[in-house]
């Protein structure tokens, strides 16, 4: 059992050695302004434009990121991504641990 709460504590080090999270994906878009007479009436969309999108309460959200900041948008998203494995994981142990302390009694 020692084992696993020293697993424990690793995982929620390494939680929080994560930094930034930030849920949802970056992808890169490109529009239409709607002006006849623009590059873009003939096949040439502006852009990339970056949007995150993400889902909250079963609804799927979007939001403009600016393209500087899109690199830091992207690192938390892998943050994220990480983090979240390592709760999977973490609960997994915490499982281990209290299963394995209700058999000893």
């Amino acid at each position: 059992m020692r084992k696993a709460e020293q697993l424990r504590e690793r995982l929620l080090d390494e939680i929080i050695e994560k930094g930034l999270l930030l849920k949802g994906s970056l992808n890169q878009v490109y529009r239409r302004c709607g002006n006849p007479n623009c590059r873009c009436a003939h096949g040439e969309r502006h852009g990339p434009f970056y949007l995150l999108t993400w889902s909250e309460g079963g609804k799927t959200r979007s939001r403009h990121i600016p393209r500087e900041k899109a690199a830091q948008v992207e690192e938390m998203i892998a943050n994220y991504r990480g983090a979240k494995r390592l709760l999977d994981e973490l609960s997994r142990v915490n499982l281990e641990i209290l299963t394995s302390g209700s058999e000893k009694k």
